[in-house]
């Protein structure tokens, strides 16, 4: 059973924060699957609480399998998306940068049954713009996830995603279809449909 220490010294922060914590939830048990995401959720926010203000990139990978594990099981996946709100404030601006895409592709399955707990995680990457946290890589990484679903929960995220979205291209958005129509998330697929009927319908009208 993995253990966090209650309590971190500043030095021990830094050391954490540039070192992902390696849990194993694929073949654990369910309290093992449970006191894993616990461990990483808790060590998240002792890191935030440290005043350490950005992970470093070497978590995404880490991290992101061991997300992507836990949002498969029913039981894990409130703790997990509670946990990637942390995850994302915290990240290397740099890193989100380059994985927005695939953490949306992530949750956006999850957004009707967990509605609160999905938009917490995407508001937090908009909320770095709100913040003054936002360079040049993240606002063009946000504006090209143009195939945010029309949720009214959804309202905050995609304002921001429409004033960073690049001029409309055919050829661009054909090609995010084509990537959001090969995923394994049926939710995504659909989703990927509903967007090729736009922009078939905006070509022709």
């Amino acid at each position: 059973t993995p253990h966090t220490p209650s309590r971190l010294q500043p030095h021990a922060c830094t050391q954490a924060a540039s070192q992902p914590p390696r849990l194993q939830v694929r073949h654990g048990t369910p309290s093992e699957s449970h006191a894993a995401v616990g461990a990483i959720h808790k060590l998240l926010i002792l890191i935030k609480e440290s005043g350490h203000a950005e992970i470093q990139h070497s978590w995404w990978a880490e991290l992101v399998v061991t997300f992507k594990t836990l949002l498969e099981q029913q039981a894990h996946r409130e703790q997990a998306l509670r946990a990637m709100r942390t995850f994302v404030l915290l990240l290397d601006v740099e890193q989100l940068a380059r994985g927005l895409q695939q953490l949306v592709m992530m949750l956006l399955p999850h957004l009707l049954p967990h509605t609160q707990l999905v938009v917490a995680v995407l508001e937090a990457v908009v909320g770095r713009e709100e913040a003054g946290e936002m360079p040049e890589p993240l606002r063009k990484a946000l504006g090209e996830v143009n195939f945010l679903p029309d949720h009214a929960a959804l309202g905050r995220v995609r304002a921001a995603q429409r004033r960073h979205a690049p001029p409309p291209e055919m050829t661009r958005e054909l090609r995010t279809c084509a990537r959001l129509l090969s995923h394994e998330s049926g939710a995504v697929r659909l989703l990927a449909v509903q967007q090729l009927l736009g922009v078939l319908r905006g070509a022709t009208s």
